[in-house]
């Protein structure tokens, strides 16, 4: 018999029940009456051998130990999950997906604070294994509307790396907030002040967004590197299968692929992957070797990237064609000469400095070990379980002799301009 535990979260959703082969626009077909309102209730529980989450809903809020008795039904959120959110449909916009091995339907929610909250708590229930293949960088996600949706925006962050997607969890607890597959990621890049930035789709499972993150030194190049070889390595292997959806976004083939990549995420993230796939993905994380943190060496403006008609163009898995890694690395080069008519952007700095992510042996560290100087308060306490967020700032350091330089460098360069103006 399972012992109920505390309860994470709860609230008012709309259900609506939904088979394995619908796909993810399906509730263009559904009907009014196929949607019914149910009290959900996430909770811990608890047997003789783990501790697990469940999802219980009734057909009025309980308020007595008799009425929590006279559920409706219950979903046990293990081995393993998926959380989604969906495409939004008339009368219905915020609309979100829970998927186990037993069933399979689709929530919606009055409004978007609340969906990102479910979602948020649903993710937390993971926790990042430390066996998942791949890399793991520890960031802090720049604050943004697009991280107070996923719950990151002003946390110290793990961001995993793999060959099935990247995946965001806290620092601290290791619980997950986000996880995108490659094949919805639509473009990536890096700066040489240590910013990541990746934006994923519509198809994406935590849905459309700009995420940029605060790396360590010279880790944006690394990271950088590790999804361009990813999508390279997957990019290259669909060639040799099935053509790509020639560029169609959104279509349903595409849809199709970001869920069966997704599926494989999941699966590795619970250590539930089939070992063929698993030994696969192995071997891919091994064959690529981690960038060390020297800094990139920036490519003159003079050069221009080959025209030789020859050479492939990479891609980055659903029919997207990117420019080559040297085109995308001169693009960056180019556009740090029209930042001197930008003003600089102002963003939040972390209050401890970080590690360097190198040993002795000069062999990259697993970022995932490293413990700053933070509390679990700046961790969770910006989380209100109304639905609202607490908007809790840093205040920016003194600057430092880079800073200085690169300021001083951006207006004299925007006195230049005005003068050739």
């Amino acid at each position: 018999m399972a012992e109920v535990g505390a309860i994470v979260y709860e609230g008012w959703l709309e259900k609506c029940n939904i088979s394995n082969n619908d796909s993810k626009k399906s509730l263009l077909r559904k009907k009014s009456s196929s949607w019914k309102k149910f009290y959900f209730v996430l909770r811990k529980e608890r047997d003789e051998t783990r501790e697990y989450s469940v999802l219980v809903y009734y057909d009025k809020k309980p308020t007595t130990a008799r009425d929590a008795s006279r559920l409706k039904g219950i979903t046990k959120l293990w081995p393993q999950y998926k959380v989604e959110k969906c495409f939004p449909v008339k009368g219905r916009e915020f609309i979100f997906a829970v998927t186990t091995e037993q069933e399979k339907y689709q929530l919606s929610a009055d409004a978007q604070s609340i969906m990102d909250t479910w979602v948020f708590n649903l993710q937390m229930q993971t926790t990042l294994r430390h066996d998942l293949p791949g890399s793991c960088f520890l960031v802090k996600a720049v604050d943004s509307d697009d991280h107070r949706r996923i719950g990151s925006f002003g946390s110290n962050c793990l961001l995993h790396i793999s060959p099935w997607g990247i995946t965001c969890a806290l620092q601290l607890s290791r619980s997950l907030i986000g996880q995108w597959p490659l094949k919805c990621i639509r473009s990536f890049e890096s700066s040489d002040d240590g910013m990541f930035t990746f934006e994923a789709g519509r198809s994406s499972p935590m849905g459309e967004g700009d995420y940029i993150f605060r790396t360590q030194r010279n880790q944006d190049n690394a990271m950088y590197d590790l999804v361009d070889n990813f999508t390279s390595s997957a990019s290259s292997g669909q060639s040799q299968g099935q053509p790509s959806s020639g560029g169609r976004r959104d279509s349903k083939k595409e849809v199709d692929e970001i869920t069966e990549e997704y599926d494989c995420l999941r699966l590795a993230t619970f250590g539930l992957l089939p070992s063929q796939q698993a030994a696969e993905g192995a071997a891919v994380s091994a064959s690529i070797d981690v960038p060390s943190s020297t800094p990139r060496q920036r490519t003159p403006l003079t050069q221009q990237p080959s025209t030789d008609e020859s050479a492939p163009e990479e891609q980055d898995g659903v029919g997207y064609l990117l420019p080559s890694s040297e085109a995308r690395r001169l693009q960056r080069s180019q556009s740090d000469t029209t930042a001197c008519t930008q003003p600089p952007p102002q963003f939040l700095r972390s209050q401890s400095e970080f590690r360097h992510p190198k040993d002795e042996t000069g062999a990259y560290l697993d970022m995932s070990q490293t413990s700053l100087n933070t509390s679990s308060r700046e961790e969770e306490g910006w989380w209100s379980m109304s639905g609202e967020f607490k908007q809790e700032y840093e205040k920016v350091g003194p600057e430092t002799a880079q800073d200085i330089t690169r300021r001083l460098s951006r207006e004299i360069g925007r006195a230049s301009c005005r003068e050739r103006v």
